[in-house]
């Protein structure tokens, strides 16, 4: 497991069940726990987060974790708020996951957005199949609002 602070005096501490807490010396502290492939939790603002893994077929999970820092460290410089900066960082790791070998199985950026679109668009198909059997059991139309 590893941590990733935010902000200078940034200060973690764990909580039940391994979850990620800001300290509460350090007003506005953020943190970030990975914990390999069941996914991560982060902590900011006194909220506690959990972003289950993506699943994929792992060949080789050396230097996962190291990449997950990376990416993360790149969408915190492109200013991605915290859950989207996780989410990213995540599909990252993931990815690396499915290649064998370190430097030369880090995916390149297109990557990793054909990766996301493709995980947002499953999501979709699958809420969209959901409502229709509902419909179709019920007579009734159930339209809401997902945000994803």
């Amino acid at each position: 497991a590893g941590f990733t602070p935010d902000g200078a005096g940034a200060s973690s501490s764990l909580v039940d069940g391994g979850f990620v807490a800001p300290s509460s010396d350090f007003a506005g502290s953020l943190a970030v726990r990975i914990s390999g492939g069941g996914g991560g939790s982060f902590a900011s603002a006194g909220t506690v987060a959990h972003r289950p893994a993506f699943q994929v077929d792992a060949l080789d999970t050396t230097g996962c974790g190291d990449v997950f820092h990376g990416a993360y460290a790149v969408a915190l410089a492109q200013g991605m708020p915290l859950p989207e900066r996780v989410r990213f960082a995540s599909a990252v790791a993931a990815l690396k996951a499915t290649r064998r070998g370190v430097l030369s199985a880090i995916p390149r950026r297109n990557e990793v957005d054909a990766f996301l679109r493709e995980v947002r668009e499953r999501f979709f198909n699958h809420i969209r199949d959901e409502r229709s059997d509902v419909a179709a059991a019920t007579g009734e139309f159930t339209g809401f609002d997902i945000r994803y």
